[in-house]
């Protein structure tokens, strides 16, 4: 039939999502479940995700040393590891800050937060 028109259909893209940690589009895969979100996916990537966890373990880690070793209160390294949790690792797109191996026995909770 030389006077149909088909109109052509664009091929599906591939899902996909930004992680706002690592900058970067990723394939929805690549992001965990979380029903309580709009898209059913977590903000941050696994691997992110992960990174965040290691880093936080190894910070616990480290303030229980220093804890145990007497160079810290109890009371700082719960203020110190809550501030972790709260703010983010340093502004966007940036490394984590690892100032807190830093502190001196003693010195301000300022020095060791960064």
């Amino acid at each position: 039939m030389a006077g149909i028109a088909i109109p052509r259909v664009k091929p599906r893209p591939t899902r996909s999502k930004m992680c706002p940690q690592c900058d970067q589009w990723l394939a929805i895969d690549s992001f965990s479940l979380d029903r309580k979100r709009a898209d059913g996916r977590e903000s941050r990537c696994r691997a992110c995700r992960a990174d965040r966890r290691n880093r936080l373990r190894s910070l616990a880690k480290h303030l229980r040393y220093r804890v145990s070793s007497g160079q810290l209160s109890a009371e700082d390294a719960r203020y110190v590891y809550a501030s972790a949790l709260v703010k983010p690792w340093g502004i966007r797109h940036a490394k984590a800050s690892t100032s807190y191996a830093t502190c001196s026995p003693g010195g301000s909770l300022t020095s060791c937060l960064g």
